[in-house]
């Protein structure tokens, strides 16, 4: 299981479970509702191999925000269809975010 990888602390799940503003609803087999009520997919992963979910987004013309971990950085071009930050990098990852949010230009 994914959660045996790289276990989150305790607290972090019950924020996740309890943040009115977080939508956790498990593994889906269809991510296309998910996708469709979504402005963007931030995925900072730092050991996939080749991302369906980077795929399936770009498919649906969403930016995406990825960690520069090869599968991620050959799907995004930096600044085309989404934005590429250094791995395990939070600050990177929030400015990233803070770009889309306040760029138009860069979002669309």
């Amino acid at each position: 299981m994914e959660s045996e990888l790289d276990p989150l602390h305790p607290q972090t799940l019950a924020l996740i479970q309890q943040h009115p503003n977080i939508l956790s609803v498990g593994f889906q087999k269809d991510v296309r509702p998910y996708f469709a009520i979504s402005h963007a997919l931030a995925f900072p992963s730092y050991r996939e191999g080749f991302p369906n979910v980077v795929m399936q987004a770009g498919a649906m013309e969403l930016p995406c925000i990825v960690s520069n971990i090869n599968g991620c950085n050959e799907i995004v071009v930096e600044g085309e269809n989404g934005l590429i930050v250094p791995t395990k990098d939070e600050e990177a990852l929030y400015q990233a975010m803070c770009r889309l949010i306040n760029e138009e230009g860069l979002y669309k």
